[in-house]
């Protein structure tokens, strides 16, 4: 059923590996998944990593007939590992399509029959039963969903990532799960240089200019990345410092380190709050949890 509002929920905020431990259950342990609502009806889902299973669910529980899109930044385990326990793709009425980038190596259909081969699952790909379609996607490139507009960004990731910017109903919601900000204090530095060949922060920063919300990689403290740079993961701070610089409006941290406490988070939190209000700027900005909604 359409609805007036566009609306946005969290079904995994971790990165790498779940975090099942109470240390974690406040934020949540899940690997990434977030779910968008459309005003006409439409449901983008945005990475499969295990969240995806808990959406399932509260999919299944409706009765209604599915019909949706899930949009893969990458094909590391953490963003596809939950696919293979999304109810909705046993059901033979529902339709989905997967969409990722076009990968040099093997295409989308291989890459998800490869995660469900027998060695690994009981249930084959295509023994799932849902009417499944597969779309490989290409950096800068502008895809329509009804009155919706999905556009694709280039990340700095091992292996490549893609970040997404949905344009709906005058509204920028903006995805990036992993990519790394190169840090200005990096760049020219002999002794330890940047292991990627191209600087993209400019080019990130041009794609989530404005944006009504970002959701962006946070994984590791300022402290921590210091000893993992090139591993294409972003720190709090750079991540604060991109919104700030683009106006931004919303500010969602994501993809946190596995290890990482709801104590830990707090403490981020807080420094964060602290920075903002002293830039003086008008931004509002918080670490996704689970099953945290956001309406427009």
């Amino acid at each position: 059923m359409a609805s007036s509002a566009l609306s946005i929920k969290f079904w995994g905020v971790r990165g790498s590996l779940a975090a099942p431990g109470p240390y974690a259950c406040r934020y949540g342990g899940n690997t990434s998944c977030v779910e968008i609502r459309l005003p006409d009806g439409q449901r983008l889902i945005f990475d499969a990593g295990s969240g995806i299973r808990e959406l399932g669910h509260s999919l299944s529980d409706g009765g209604e007939r599915l019909k949706a899109h899930i949009f893969i930044t990458h094909y590391h385990w953490d963003h596809i590992q939950g696919f293979p326990f999304f109810m909705p793709a046993y059901h033979q009425e529902n339709q989905l399509v997967i969409l990722g980038p076009k990968n040099p190596q093997r295409g989308i259909e291989q890459i998800m029959a490869t995660l469900m081969e027998s060695v690994f699952f009981p249930v084959s790909f295509h023994e799932m039963g849902a009417e499944i379609q597969c779309q490989e996607l290409v950096a800068g490139g502008d895809y329509p969903f009804g009155e919706a507009i999905v556009q694709t960004a280039l990340m700095n990731h091992p292996g490549s990532a893609l970040g997404y910017s949905l344009l709906c109903n005058g509204l920028k919601i903006v995805y990036i799960s992993d990519n790394e900000l190169v840090p200005r204090t990096w760049q020219g530095r002999d002794e330890k240089p940047f292991p990627y060949e191209v600087d993209q922060r400019e080019a990130v920063a041009h794609f989530v200019r404005g944006a009504d919300l970002l959701i962006h990689d946070a994984q590791y403290t300022d402290e921590d990345y210091e000893d993992r740079v090139g591993w294409g993961h972003s720190s709090w701070g750079e991540t604060l410092q991109l919104a700030i610089e683009n106006e931004v409006k919303n500010l969602a941290f994501y993809h946190f380190d596995p290890d990482y406490s709801d104590h830990l988070l707090d403490q981020m939190m807080t420094r964060c709050w602290s920075k903002v209000r002293h830039s003086g700027i008008s931004l509002n900005c918080f670490a996704a949890r689970e099953n945290m909604e956001i309406p427009f």
